[in-house]
């Protein structure tokens, strides 16, 4: 018999290419209550673009649990109002109860799921799923396997062809080492070469997540790839570089340019540095610098 007096909602992401075992246990679970209505809401961020964490658009999910479960949910989407739990449940609301219309609601969730966050109106109930999959876990597996057929192909085209055109930060960092045997500070500097370099490069990578600011990413660089530690980071300026990885690319690379001074530390190359060089910063001419790097040598030239 229909409880024909409440309408069963599922709130999630559901960020897989397939509904794994826990889903469907949550979906069964809330078919099994007979209400009236049974919808799912899905999550979705402002971004409108592939990430990692969201790769999927809300057409691509809605599809495939109309595949696994045609007809029997009605299927709606909420955006993300991230810091902002009071906003977000009372767009929520809305949303239910539009399709509601006078009628009685349940939220369901999973463990970890929207719950903790409700701010809302509506009883919610928590399915403790016997089947526990991680969708990150699941993501990360399906992101190993290459497959061959032409669906595949069309769907990592399609991933690409709908993210922003992309700059990918960097930073890189003229060493100089402080005044040492009577040597003026400021003029002798540290300079790698990386195999097949045609000159001298200055130190650095790329920005990582993990970095709270480009100065921190350029103290992490010069310790993983020279063993110094360096402090009085001083900016010179940012450019584009023409890296040979982006040369046919729509994306490029902008790179943020410091000079820093050795603190402490014990000189090796390491990481993707095969020599570190101890030179005479008044001594050197572009010509002695990796192509790549010749711009940024200019502008330490000129720089106070």
């Amino acid at each position: 018999m229909q409880n024909e007096t409440t309408v069963g909602v599922i709130i999630g992401r559901f960020q897989v290419e397939a509904l794994h075992g826990g889903h469907r246990e949550l979906f069964d679970h809330v078919l099994e209550q007979n209400h009236n209505l049974n919808v799912v809401i899905l999550g979705k961020t402002p971004l409108g673009v592939p990430t990692k964490r969201n790769p999927l658009d809300v057409d691509a999910r809605m599809r495939m649990i109309n595949e696994t479960y045609p007809g029997r949910f009605t299927i709606a989407w909420i955006e993300d109002t991230p810091g902002n739990d009071k906003e977000w449940s009372e767009k929520l609301d809305k949303i239910v109860e539009d399709l509601a219309n006078g009628r009685g609601v349940v939220l369901y969730g999973s463990r970890d799921s929207f719950v903790a966050h409700y701010l809302g109106k509506h009883p919610t109930s928590v399915y403790n799923q016997k089947v526990y999959c991680s969708a990150t876990d699941v993501r990360k597996a399906c992101g190993k396997n290459v497959h061959g057929s032409e669906e595949w192909r069309a769907g990592v085209i399609w991933a690409t062809q709908n993210q922003f055109d992309k700059v990918y930060p960097t930073v890189d960092v003229a060493i100089f080492d402080c005044a040492q045997g009577g040597e003026e500070e400021g003029n002798i500097i540290w300079l790698g070469k990386k195999k097949g370099d045609d000159g001298y490069r200055f130190i650095g990578g790329f920005a990582d997540p993990s970095d709270g600011s480009f100065e921190d990413a350029a103290r992490r660089e010069v310790l993983e790839e020279t063993g110094l530690v360096v402090d009085r980071v001083e900016y010179i300026g940012s450019r584009r570089m023409d890296d040979y990885r982006y040369s046919g690319e729509i994306d490029k690379i902008i790179t943020v340019f410091y000079k820093a001074y050795v603190s402490s530390g014990t000189p090796k190359a390491s990481d993707d540095i095969a020599e570190l060089h101890r030179l005479n910063f008044s001594d050197l001419t572009e010509s002695d610098i990796a192509t790549v790097h010749r711009p940024l040598f200019c502008m330490l030239k000129g720089s106070p």
